[in-house]
């Protein structure tokens, strides 16, 4: 229960997918990998690193050297930049929420349309109904 995942390829592009409400430490990342280099998204945190994808005996023996001072350097000015603010939750939920309130003090529409509400509304029911399938 609580898990779902997924593999395939479209247009000749392999793709796999995991989700997890079980899984610990809590993360929402993904990661993007091709022949010039794979990049990995942070989402929970908010950042980002590219690792170039040259190769060379140098290179696969330092990889986890250079892979968590990219991700130890990029999460500090991160957290660094993330105080300065004053944005202590989710990345992005600040400028969201002052978004809906501007929309509503100036009578404008809502910044997520009925449509794209509803559409997460029916992915994440149908999540939920996978998970219990399994």
């Amino acid at each position: 229960p609580g898990e779902l995942s997924f593999a395939g390829s479209a247009k000749g592009i392999g793709m796999s997918c995991l989700l997890s409400t079980r899984g610990r430490p809590t993360r929402n990342s993904f990661r993007v990998i091709g022949d010039k280099g794979t990049a990995t998204a942070d989402l929970f945190h908010g950042f980002s690193i590219v690792e170039r994808g040259d190769v060379s005996r140098f290179r696969k023996a330092s990889q986890p050297f250079t892979q968590s001072s990219m991700t130890l350097g990029r999460a500090a000015a991160n957290g660094l930049r993330r105080t300065l603010r004053r944005d202590t939750g989710f990345p992005g939920l600040r400028e969201l929420v002052g978004r809906f309130y501007s929309a509503i003090e100036e009578g404008r529409v809502s910044p997520t349309s009925p449509d794209e509400i509803l559409d997460i509304a029916v992915t994440r029911d149908r999540i939920i109904e996978l998970s219990a399938a399994s």
